[in-house]
């Protein structure tokens, strides 16, 4: 057992001392470089947390590196490359970049800028690990080129928007997705809370989960016919939210999808079926559903939908609320 202990031990030294070894320091920022495919990953500065934070003020991360007279293509941040840099203040990341390990920025409480030299097709393809890999959950922003974005239009040539994509853009006022989009990441939009308009095209067949938690300024959403799930908490804290239309295909909706949007008062749903759903979907059931009149028995025996106090016909009049007495 000591002998088996003992070699574990000094493989894992050995190990260690070979990561902090290559890591290595160009023009200020350190670098893990794999001679073989000529890449770079960008890593923090030092061996310890003690020294995570010495990253500071405006960092620009190169597309690539010169190094030992090779070119290296810098294609990822490693995981808490800049943890706790509580003074780093903006960054730029190149369009090289396609993957940022978890915890790359977790802590960049001082972070104002996020500044990416591609454009928006580049950034919704880049893995982000968790959402403290995306710089944009505290610097609040993003930037393409220096140009910050606000109405946000996702080219055609994406055909997903990424885990993270966009978490905690509160500068984003809309966003016009093509359909082109099949499917919307974990956490996409998570945090737009000045996000007012949203439309998903048809093309889309799931919302992750959390993708538009705590987006609070948005009035109203339309799930597509071609929509068949909505992930846990998707809508969780849209406390902005007033109505929601929930397309004919959806059979499932995640847990706390609609939780904590205490100003929602109209939903309509145009599922046959009702939907799989436990009872913390929404925040209340003290609101207007409307259902196919073909479903309405269905959805009134539903030991989740038949909780609703006001159930009716799709078709029939429309009452017009603004709260509830």
């Amino acid at each position: 057992m000591k002998t088996k202990f003992f070699t574990l031990f000094t493989a894992l030294t050995l190990s260690a001392g070979a990561l902090f070894a290559s890591d290595t320091d160009v023009d200020g920022i350190y670098y893990n470089f794999d001679a073989t495919n000529l890449t770079a990953t960008v890593t923090y500065r030092g061996s310890y947390s003690s020294e995570y934070d010495e990253y500071t003020g405006d960092v620009v991360i190169p597309a690539t590196v010169n190094y030992d007279g090779k070119t290296y293509s810098v294609t990822s941040i490693g995981g808490s490359a800049f943890e706790y840099c509580s003074g780093l203040t903006s960054v730029t990341i190149p369009n090289s970049v396609t993957g940022i390990g978890e915890f790359a920025f977790s802590g960049c409480s001082s972070l104002t800028k996020t500044n990416y030299t591609g454009d928006i097709a580049g950034w919704c393809g880049i893995n982000f690990e968790n959402y403290s890999a995306n710089p944009t959950a505290y610097s609040q922003n993003l930037y393409i080129n220096d140009v910050e974005v606000k109405d946000l239009v996702i080219p055609n040539s994406v055909t997903s928007i990424g885990n993270y994509a966009f978490s905690g853009c509160s500068g984003l006022t809309s966003i016009t997705i093509p359909n082109s989009v099949t499917s919307i990441g974990e956490y996409a939009f998570s945090g737009c809370s000045g996000l007012t308009s949203i439309t998903i095209p048809n093309s889309v067949t799931s919302i992750g989960e959390y993708a538009f938690k705590y987006c609070s300024s948005l009035t109203s959403v339309t799930i597509p016919n071609s929509v068949t799930s909505i992930g846990r908490s998707a809508f969780y804290g849209c406390s902005g939210l007033t109505s929601v239309t929930i397309g004919n295909s959806v059979t499932s909706i995640g847990e706390s999808a609609f939780g904590e949007c205490t100003k929602l008062i109209n939903i309509v749903c145009y599922a046959a079926e009702p939907p799989s759903c436990e009872e913390s979907v929404f925040a209340n059931y003290n609101v207007f559903l409307k259902v196919p009149c073909s479903s309405l028995d269905a959805y009134k025996a539903d030991a989740v939908w038949g909780d609703f106090k006001n159930i009716s016909c799709i078709g029939s009049e429309e009452v017009q609320v603004t709260e509830f007495s």
